[in-house]
C-alpha cells in the first residue's frame, strides 16, 4: 500500500475506475484501479515525477492531513494506515476546519468551504499481500448532514449523490462506518481509504 506521508493526485488514470496517485517525496507514481459496483483496489507502478506540480497530502505534526495544490473537478483520496493488531467493527473520519482551506473548509470549494464525498472505501492488505481485501461498510452516521446530501450516499455506489456540510462551513465534522462484520488485524496489516469526490 502507498505511503500517507506525501500523497498527490495526479489525474484519472487510462482505464475506467483508475487514477494516476503519488507517493512519497520521491515523486514515485502507480496507478490505482478500483470498481465502485464490486470494490477492489490494485496498483502498479507507472513513472517517476522530478517536479510534481499537483494536488498534494501533506500529513501534518498531529497527524491529520492536509489537502492544497489543484482543486480538479474529480478527485480520489487514497490514504493508507498501519493498523494495531486486534478487532475493528468501526471507523471515524474526520474532516478538521482550517485556516488554510478556503473560507477555513473543511472542503476546497473556494466560495464556500463544502466538499461533496461521493464514496467512501475501504480495503485491508494482509501482511506481503499486493492485492487489497474490500471491507464492507454499513450504517454510516456523521455529525451534520446536508439537507439532501447525507452520509448515507457515501456508501451507495452511485457518483451522482454524495455527503455534504452546507451551511456548516468554517467547522469540523466527523463521519463514523460501521464494518458489515468485524475486522481482525493482524500485524503488518495496512488500511487503505479510498475518498472518492467525483463531482
Amino acid at each position: 500500500a502507498p505511503p500517507a506521508d506525501l500523497l498527490w493526485c495526479l489525474e484519472a488514470g487510462s482505464a475506467p475506475n483508475s487514477w494516476l496517485i503519488g507517493t512519497g517525496p520521491e515523486g514515485r507514481v502507480v496507478e490505482v484501479t478500483f470498481g465502485p459496483a464490486k470494490p477492489a483496489f490494485t496498483m502498479r507502478n507507472v513513472t517517476k515525477l522530478e517536479d510534481p506540480q499537483v494536488f498534494v497530502l501533506k500529513r501534518l505534526p498531529d497527524g491529520s492531513l492536509l489537502a492544497s495544490g489543484l482543486t480538479p473537478e474529480r478527485d480520489v483520496y487514497t490514504i493508507s494506515a498501519s493498523a494495531p493488531p486486534g478487532e475493528i467493527t468501526a471507523v471515524r473520519l474526520d474532516v478538521l476546519a482550517d485556516e488554510r482551506l478556503p473560507q477555513r473548509g473543511p472542503g476546497r470549494q473556494s466560495i464556500n468551504g463544502n466538499f461533496h464525498l461521493s464514496e467512501f472505501q475501504l480495503l485491508a492488505f494482509d501482511p506481503g499481500a499486493k492485492a487489497g481485501r474490500a471491507i464492507a461498510l454499513v450504517n454510516a452516521s456523521a455529525d451534520f448532514n446536508q439537507d439532501q446530501w447525507t452520509i448515507a450516499h457515501a456508501l451507495d455506489r452511485d457518483e451522482k449523490t454524495a455527503w455534504g456540510i452546507h451551511p456548516r462551513e468554517g467547522e469540523s465534522h466527523h463521519a463514523v462506518f460501521e464494518l458489515k462484520e468485524k475486522l481482525r488485524v493482524t500485524h503488518g496489516t495496512s488500511l487503505v481509504f479510498v475518498l472518492n469526490q467525483l463531482h
